[in-house]
């Protein structure tokens, strides 16, 4: 009598899924770590303002510890940007990344204008142009991302 068992004709479907999916998540996280780290080194420590289309400048290193990476377990996807979930000033913070990045105005908060020495009650709009930091580093690392 012959014992075949079928199921050794067939690769196991949940394994091959789970290998490829890990090997996913190692590339994607890789590139991931990378467009951070161009992102971190873009930012030069000068004074003053940067040039519009440059990365901007800056003076203490708060932007370039807000650039962090994550996976998405949900949509199997690596995620890369500038973080910030609470705390005091959070939300003026989260508006000022974007502004940099993509350009627009911007009202300064309390320190900007304690620094300035503008009193208290009076509200400063300024328009900041464009010093995109994480567009530049995905174009420079686009040809090391995988295609698939």
């Amino acid at each position: 009598m012959i014992d075949m068992r079928i199921k050794h004709l067939f690769f196991d479907r949940q394994t091959v899924v789970r290998a490829v999916d890990k090997a996913k998540r190692a590339v994607l996280s890789q590139s991931a770590r990378a467009i951070r780290d161009e992102a971190r080194n873009s930012m030069p420590r000068r004074e003053g303002l940067a040039p519009p289309g440059q990365p901007p400048y800056m003076r203490s290193a708060w932007l370039k510890r807000s650039v962090l990476w994550g996976w998405d377990r949900a949509t199997k996807s690596a995620l890369v940007g500038p973080v910030r979930m609470a705390g005091a000033g959070a939300a003026s913070e989260r508006m000022l990344m974007r502004v940099l990045e993509f350009g627009g105005r911007y009202e300064l908060g309390k320190k900007a204008r304690r620094r300035r020495k503008i009193r208290a009650d009076r509200k400063i709009v300024v328009h900041v142009s464009a010093k995109p930091y994480m567009g530049p580093a995905l174009e420079k690392e686009r040809p090391h991302i995988p295609k698939r």
